[in-house]
């Protein structure tokens, strides 16, 4: 949590470069402390790990995907170091957990304030899926209203609001305004995806908006929303 924490802090010097050498916040000096308590956590675990692969049950257990790049690092050691297999664990639980169970609070907030909705994504279910088993990723091709709550959700309530910083490669101009290279650019996804320039009634949940336009949602160029790469 603080990771997500920290990551969402406003420093100052992002804009104005000499204060980072000042310290002024504090928070470079709190990061490091940070980093250094997530990779030895990160490595303790990845310790734990290899100790429980030379035991007899490992064979026996399900693989993590963690098990399967030690294997890899026993292959090619250079490529598969210690600080790469942190890197890709962090990835996975900083991008694949607070953003996932964060993004189904939000869609359950929605849905119970709005059961008309949940009447229409239960008929559509029963419908295509019936109610002897559970919905598996092969269904989502028959569940548009489903698809249209679930980027809906993402649409008002993006898990990621205010996108990472990005530098500006060379000089361009972006709508009217010059942009010097070197430039830190931040995109507020969530302005952008709460416009009501764009969206009519935007603060309204209404799955219904998106139903039809995913194919037009993967053609947009700029990779700065919810359903970008």
């Amino acid at each position: 949590m603080e990771t997500f924490e920290f990551s969402g802090s406003t420093n100052i010097g992002d804009f104005l470069p000499i204060f980072k050498w000042v310290g002024l916040s504090g928070l470079e000096k709190r990061l490091v402390i940070l980093q250094g308590k997530r990779d030895k956590f990160m490595q303790d675990l990845i310790e734990e790990l290899r100790r429980t692969r030379d035991s007899s049950d490992f064979e026996g257990r399900t693989k993590t995907m963690t098990d399967v790049l030690l294997s890899l690092q026993e292959a090619e050691p250079e490529y598969y170091t210690d600080e790469i297999i942190r890197g890709m664990m962090l990835v996975m639980l900083s991008a694949g957990t607070d953003t996932s169970s964060g993004t189904m609070e939000w869609a359950m907030s929605l849905l119970l304030n709005n059961p008309e909705t949940i009447a229409k994504a239960q008929a559509e279910i029963d419908k295509h899926i019936g109610q002897s088993r559970l919905i598996e990723e092969s269904d989502f091709a028959n569940l548009p209203y489903l698809r249209g709550i679930i980027n809906e959700t993402l649409r008002m309530y993006p898990a990621g609001p205010l996108l990472p910083a990005h530098e500006s490669s060379e000089d361009c101009t972006v709508g009217g305004i010059r942009v010097p290279r070197g430039t830190m650019l931040l995109v507020n996804a969530w302005a952008i995806q709460n416009d009501p320039k764009i969206w009519a009634e935007p603060m309204k949940f209404k799955p219904e908006r998106l139903l039809g336009l995913e194919e037009q949602i993967k053609r947009w160029h700029y990779a700065v929303t919810i359903w970008s790469r």
